[in-house]
């Protein structure tokens, strides 16, 4: 019996029939996480964690089951790991996340320029459709006189 251990590697009942805990495991807190996610509906998030070579691998084996959950909920995922030191890691997720809202920006420009040469356009065939109207009624009047 365990009131401490939270390895999810503890979890395999065929392995440690025996063992028992008083705190849940850590993959069990990926559910709320996802949730949370969901709460606010983010579709986009960035992950960071601690690797397998720093001798313990329990952060990868959470991290893994936390990816499989957000793949089966289309959750796009941006990834890195670290050994000891995660500042470069997490400045790999920041350049990530710039280099995906610039290209945002962009679509979101492009989009605009191509919203833009629609209205542009209908305004043209408004334009072309009142020009016909007013001479229509300059012919008209014309037509009347005569």
């Amino acid at each position: 019996m365990s009131y401490g251990d939270s390895n999810p590697r503890l979890s395999d009942r065929a392995k440690y029939p025996y063992f028992y805990r008083t705190v849940p495991s850590e993959t069990d807190f990926n559910v709320a996480r996802v949730k949370l996610l969901r709460q606010f509906n983010w579709n986009r998030v960035g992950t960071l964690f601690q690797d397998a070579s720093s001798g313990i691998d329990k952060h990868s084996l959470i991290h893994s089951n936390l990816t499989e959950m957000l793949d089966r909920m289309d959750i796009e995922r941006q990834t890195e790991s670290f050994s000891t030191d995660p500042r470069t890691a997490l400045e790999n997720l920041k350049t990530t996340r710039q280099v995906n809202r610039q290209t945002e920006r962009n679509d979101r420009e492009e989009n605009k320029m191509t919203d833009r040469g629609e209205q542009t356009k209908r305004n043209r065939q408004r334009n072309i459709h009142s020009d016909r109207q007013a001479k229509q009624a300059v012919d008209n009047s014309d037509n009347k006189q005569q």
